[in-house]
């Protein structure tokens, strides 16, 4: 029986790197059945099965909404983690990646909570108690429990995320978990580990370059190296497929623009 990967896309991060890209066609060519779970529009589904000749079942992955309480632990830690980078990077710009609510009293107020809790992080084990705790939560809720059902009926060998900055997917990766299903993430952008956007857990994880590997195992120490796969990112995989590229001329004729005027592109838009 062919393997089945259960990609998991949260957003249109998926659909440029993966959808668009080789990979699904690799991947079919080795046998494996691919199972999407998605926020995609049927027009984009509709394209890769079509014009890309790709065949795949899909659903909408499940609507998941935190708790404020889980909200308040999330981004507790998630403010301690940018004072623990910029502590341990002796860079203090890492904490512009922290957002200040501006226009709303109520939100004001629940992220300078926020910010105060953080304070009584006075280490590393506290920031990941924290997470811990919200992991705990997440294990009773009824999202954890409509995700096991669903890999019950799908019965994925193995489940991809393709991007890791989704907080609400933590429940599906617990699921996951206690029922032995591996599950996979990409880091998504070079800039995503000192910022602190990495909310879910997953058994393993694709990232660029060694480069990064060494940063997810400086700024996440309780991941296990034999865990972190150099991998590459797909996102720029187009820029070096030359049956991509077309002549000016071709360009021109196909959008109806005049070739020999400099600058015709811009002309054209402003027309």
């Amino acid at each position: 029986m062919d393997k089945k990967i259960l990609f998991v896309i949260p957003d249109g991060v998926g659909i440029r790197n993966y959808l668009y890209s080789d990979v699904f066609h690799h991947l079919k060519q080795q046998g494996f059945q691919i199972h999407l779970m998605h926020h995609l529009e049927p027009q984009v589904l509709n394209y890769v099965k079509n014009e890309r000749g790709i065949d795949f079942s899909d659903e909408p992955v499940r609507k998941v909404s935190e708790s404020r309480f889980q909200q308040f632990l999330r981004e507790t830690s998630t403010y301690a983690r940018l004072k623990h980078n910029s502590k341990l990077k002796q860079n203090p710009t890492i904490l512009t990646n922290w957002f200040k609510v501006k226009n709303n009293p109520l939100k004001r107020v629940f992220q300078k909570a926020t910010e105060l809790a953080s304070v009584s992080l006075s280490s590393y084990d506290g920031i990941k108690y924290l997470e811990e705790t919200n992991r705990f939560k997440w294990r009773r809720s009824l999202a954890y429990k409509e995700f096991r059902s669903d890999f019950r009926r799908i019965q994925p060998d193995l489940i991809f995320i393709t991007h890791q900055r989704v907080a609400t997917l933590e429940p599906l990766c617990l699921a996951a978990a206690d029922m032995g299903v591996k599950t996979v993430t990409a880091i998504f952008s070079w800039d995503n580990l000192p910022k602190a956007r990495l909310p879910i857990r997953t058994d393993h994880y694709a990232v660029w370059s060694e480069y990064m590997k060494n940063e997810l195992l400086e700024y996440y120490p309780e991941i296990p190296e034999s865990t972190i796969a150099v991998v590459g990112t797909p996102q720029f995989d187009f820029h070096f497929q030359t049956e991509l590229l077309e002549s000016r001329e071709e360009f021109a004729a196909r959008y109806g623009l005049d070739s020999s005027k400099n600058g015709f592109f811009f002309q054209a838009m402003m027309n």
